[in-house]
């Protein structure tokens, strides 16, 4: 009886984690882009949704003043696609580096647990916010927002903050 308590939780998790975890990480994803635009600049937004319970990348690189958003298949690495954003590249201060400190699959445990949830996320964001490297987690209409390198919870809102 005790294990099939201690297995219970693991087992909901298991479930809720409805989407594939993809094979690619965070920086294999900006790597494929890079080399897609031919651009050493280091990312400066690293994003993971789901088509069709396939992962996919969004990365966002500089080109010159702007950035451009380029999807990378989670699973293969392929190159699907790219887009120009609107938004005015940040520079050096917003450049993700190196990897997180906390594998994907315990963030989105950790982000469930703060919002009270067991629903699979929508969104999983690596970016610089307030200076740091966090992961942000969106399920449903809510945010967990977890420091990149530790996973300390630094806060929760609404989703797309």
């Amino acid at each position: 009886m005790r294990t099939w308590k201690l297995l219970t939780p693991l087992l909901a998790l298991g479930l809720a984690w409805g989407q594939a975890l993809p094979r690619l990480g965070f920086l294999e994803a900006a790597r494929a882009a890079q080399a897609h635009l031919r651009s050493p600049t280091p990312p400066e937004e690293i994003s993971l949704s789901w088509r069709e319970g396939r992962p996919v990348y969004g990365v966002d690189l500089a080109r010159g003043a702007h950035l451009v958003q380029v999807y990378v298949d989670g699973e293969s690495g392929e190159v699907l696609g790219q887009k120009p954003l609107k938004e005015r590249a940040l520079g050096a201060r917003a450049w993700l580096r190196t990897p997180p400190g906390i594998p994907l699959k315990e963030a989105v445990a950790r982000a469930q647990k703060a919002l009270g949830t067991g629903e699979a996320p929508a969104e999983v964001a690596y970016q610089v916010w307030r200076g740091r490297p966090v992961l942000r987690v969106d399920i449903g209409a809510r945010q967990a927002i977890l420091d990149a390198k530790t996973g300390a919870l630094l806060g929760t809102g609404p989703a797309g903050r």
